[in-house]
Formats: C-alpha cells, sequence, structure tokens
C-alpha cells in the first residue's frame, strides 16, 4: 500500500551480500558500506561517534517485532542494514564526492532510527505508530539525545531527514542547513533515504515459511503475497530495473502497482537525482509468469489422533468391546506361534488369561495375558503404531498362515489395541518374541510420543 506517495509496505528484511558483517569476540557486527568508508577515512573521530550511536540503536531496534504488531514485518537491524547496502548501488561512484562528512554522519544515523518509531508504545497502537514513526522521529530524538549521544543541531537535521522520507514533498523540510563548518543538504539526504527505503524490497523480504507461520488477517495476507513475488531491485545506468514472477494477472497488477509507487517516489525526489546527484530517469519492471500455483498435486494430511479418536467412537459402539478385541489379538497370537512350531515340530498348548480387578460391581482394570508369538521392537512399530495395518498385513505372516491353509487370523483394522480407550485412559503393555529383547510400553492417547 503507498501513502503520500511513500512505500509503506513492511517486508521481511534479510542481510544482502553487499555487507559485509565482521564479528568477533570483542565487538559486535559492523557494517561496512562504501558511506561508511569515505567516512572513516575523513573523518575517524565522527566515524568513532557513530559506532556509539549504533549501540544505542541496536538495544531500541532489538524490540522491533515486540507486542502485539506480528503482522508487521522487522523494522529492526536487517532492514536498517539493507537499507543502507542499497546506497552502494543507487549512488554512482561520481556522487560520493558530493557528500561531505556532516552528511554522511548525519545520513547514516537518519538511516539508523528512521523507523524506530515503528515500535508502537502499547498494545492497540499499531496504527498510530506506522502513521506517525517518520514525523514523531524528531521528537524522540530530541528526547533521548544525551543518552544516543547527539547534539540539538544534528537531531534537528536528522529529525528533518527521517520526516522528508515519509512526505508528499521535500520542501517542508529544510533546503540546507550548516552544521560546524560544512553545509548539509537536508532534501538530497531525504531524498537517498526515501528512494533506499522504498527499494529495499525482494521475495526474501517476505519468505514463505514466515508467511505460512503466521496467522494473518485478509489484508496481511494479501499484502505478503504480493511482495513474496517481487526478485529485486537495482540501478542501471540511469534507471531502476526491477524483477518480479507472477502467476496470475492479480500478480501482474500488484508488482505494477509497486513501480508505479517507486516511481511516484521519485517523482518527488527526482530534482535530487537529476541534478545534484546522477540521474534517475525511471523505473523498468520485467515479469516472468509461471504456471499457476493451483497446478500442483495435493495430498492428503492426517491429523492421526483426530481420526483415530472418529474410527474408535465410529467403529466400536460398546465400551466393554475392547474385551473381545483383546482376545481375538490374543488367539491371533496364540495361532500364529502354534504354526510356526509345528514346522519344528514342538508342541506348544496355547493359553489366555482374562483378569478383572473389581471395586464393589464397578470394573477398575483389566488385563489379559496369553503366550503367544509375542512382539518385538519392528512388530511395535509397523502393527501397533502404524494405523490401518495390522499383523495379518505382513509378508511373513500373511504367507505362514496361507501356506497352513489353516484359518485365517482375525484382525482386520489395525487399530483394535486403541479400543482400550472407549474405557480406559492408560494402556501398558508388557510382550517378549522369541530371540528378541523383551519390551514394555504405555499409552495414555493415540496422541502419545512412545517410548518403548
Amino acid at each position: 500500500m503507498f501513502k503520500s506517495g511513500i512505500y509503506r509496505g513492511e517486508l521481511i528484511p534479510a542481510y544482502p551480500q553487499s555487507i559485509l558483517l565482521e564479528y568477533s569476540a570483542a565487538s559486535e557486527s559492523v557494517i561496512t558500506s562504501k558511506l561508511r568508508q569515505r567516512l572513516q577515512e575523513l573523518s575517524p573521530e565522527l566515524n568513532s561517534r557513530l559506532s556509539n550511536i549504533e549501540t544505542k540503536g541496536r538495544q531500541f531496534l532489538e524490540y522491533s517485532q515486540g507486542g502485539a504488531h506480528l503482522t508487521f514485518t522487522p523494522h529492526g537491524f536487517s532492514h536498517i542494514s539493507a537499507v543502507e547496502a542499497s546506497y552502494d548501488w543507487l549512488l554512482v561512484d561520481a556522487d560520493y564526492p558530493r557528500f561531505n562528512t556532516a552528511e554522511i554522519f548525519c545520513l547514516i544515523v537518519a538511516t539508523l532510527f528512521h523507523d524506530a518509531l515503528m515500535i508502537p508504545k502499547a498494545v492497540g497502537k499499531e496504527l498510530q505508530s506506522r502513521a506517525g514513526h517518520a514525523t514523531n522521529a524528531r521528537d524522540f530524538l530530541l528526547k533521548n539525545r544525551d543518552l544516543i549521544g547527539l547534539s540539538l543541531h544534528e537531531v534537528d537535521i536528522i529529525g528533518d531527514i527521517i520526516k522528508g522520507h515519509g512526505v508528499n514533498s521535500l520542501h517542508v523540510v529544510a533546503k540546507e542547513v550548516v552544521l560546524g563548518s560544512q553545509i548539509v543538504e537536508v532534501r538530497k539526504l531525504a531524498a537517498c533515504l526515501s528512494l533506499a527505503d522504498i527499494a529495499h524490497a525482494d521475495s526474501s523480504r517476505a519468505p514463505e515459511i514466515v508467511f505460512r507461520y503466521l496467522d494473518l488477517d485478509e489484508d496481511s495476507s494479501l499484502h505478503w503475497k504480493q511482495h513474496m513475488q517481487i526478485s529485486g531491485i537495482t540501478r542501471k545506468g540511469d534507471i531502476l530495473l526491477m524483477s518480479a514472477l507472477t502467476f496470475s494477472e492479480e500478480g501482474d497488477r500488484a508488482v505494477e502497482e509497486y513501480r508505479r509507487g517507486i516511481e511516484d517516489q521519485l517523482s518527488i525526489i527526482k530534482p535530487y537525482f537529476d541534478t545534484v546527484l546522477q540521474q534517475i530517469r525511471n523505473v523498468e519492471l520485467s515479469t516472468k509468469r509461471l504456471e499457476s500455483p493451483l497446478d500442483q498435486t495435493l495430498r492428503f494430511q492426517t491429523n492421526t489422533s483426530g481420526v483415530l479418536k472418529v474410527l474408535i467412537e465410529g467403529v466400536y459402539d460398546r465400551e466393554d468391546v475392547f474385551v473381545r478385541e483383546l482376545v481375538q489379538n490374543s488367539l491371533d497370537a496364540c495361532l500364529l506361534r502354534r504354526l510356526k512350531l509345528e514346522r519344528r515340530n514342538v508342541a506348544y498348548e496355547p493359553k489366555i488369561l482374562l483378569t478383572f480387578l473389581l471395586e464393589g460391581k464397578r470394573v477398575r482394570a483389566f488385563r489379559i495375558d496369553d503366550n503367544g508369538v509375542g512382539m518385538d521392537l519392528n512388530d511395535l512399530r509397523d502393527t501397533v503404531l502404524w494405523i490401518g495395518s495390522s499383523i495379518a498385513t505382513k509378508a511373513d505372516v500373511a504367507e505362514l498362515v496361507h501356506q497352513a491353509a489353516s484359518r485365517n487370523l482375525i484382525a482386520t483394522f489395525g487399530i483394535g489395541l486403541l479400543s482400550c480407550f472407549k474405557a480406559s485412559n492408560q494402556i501398558k503393555v508388557r510382550t517378549a518374541k522369541e530371540k528378541a529383547l523383551p519390551l514394555g510400553y504405555v499409552l495414555t492417547s493415540v496422541a502419545d510420543a512412545v517410548k518403548p
């Protein structure tokens, strides 16, 4: 969305490759841009002051995504870094000699704090913060100038630069101000900040993984989707080049609207990129239409616990059905053991024991024991925890039963054990299989992570 000719859309920031982030055990990351390098060469004293001011800025910008304004994308240090890095390609080599040290210092500090007041003071004040963040910056800097380390005269200039990135006309800010012995062209600096800010737009600023995570309202969702299509913006000669990938006519219109917004902003600041700085004539957009995102294969996803609840409630209508289900499982286990032992001519007497614990006439617990085939860890994984798979579906078991030609197994659905949840809040299983490590596990819900 655009207001007063200035782009107000928020995008997720990303550290661009043109910024070098240097880390050491003794210091915080240091941004190295061409403007900053020039300041360090011409005025080490101002550059040292800038480092101290940046420390305070970092402390404040750390909270750029705090509170309830989650539909805002961050206006913290990553965005600030990207805007400063944009000066590297926005300004050409012939432009740099036209910036004195006072101008470089004021521009970088203005860049550091230009979105600081996007942070709402309290829940419910998000819109006020968005609307007044540029015009209120001067008062914020004035109130905190001793803490930040700025003089009254510096605050006046920097406040005007920040204000200038959010107005319809640069004539509402001072044209030039003398600071010490240097002339600061305030409107030129405001022009640089406003164009660098709006030009920080690409798909990395609205990553899809964040978009999928946030629970955005319809307007915010549309806003994010629009800007996920932008590939990037840069300068080539006297034009700004913008590229985008779209999927529909709606997407084409969205990125074209963005292009027009940059062009509107360029018309406001054009006198300064026409005479004082190297000319930028217009904005060119190249769009590539991709196949519709609807052209893809969609697959069912499963809410396992929800599906199982429906199955258990629907398949098993009686609370005591679990007794039948567990007896059937034991019968199958005994049958399989008998078939295996018959191959080896080993005698076997199947046994199943049912035990009820009563309190008065009420059943408090039920236990079933059998001396059937038992389970190992693979059986637990492939049958009990693989919903819809029963022991009867295992290839080796099916082959064994087929060769015996005696009878089929009873197990069908593969959820018989879970029928216990119709009447109980806990299932304990202890089992042992020949030549395998015995194991036990406890289930308290169909959503359990099972630790055998």
